[in-house]
């Protein structure tokens, strides 16, 4: 596959579509959703300290 030809936009398009995607071997949760609860709990781990 060539990708010189995709501008910027077609390839933050890919990614978006990607990362919002539901996957089964993530309990049917988006990539996005299980990385921002990652965020999350380290944030809450981090004010307990």
């Amino acid at each position: 596959m060539v990708f010189d030809n995709l501008s910027e936009q077609q390839v933050n398009k890919a990614v978006a579509l990607s990362n919002n995607r539901p996957r089964k071997n993530l309990d049917y949760q988006t990539p996005l959703e299980v990385f921002e609860s990652g965020i999350i709990q380290q944030q809450k781990v981090a004010l307990k300290t």
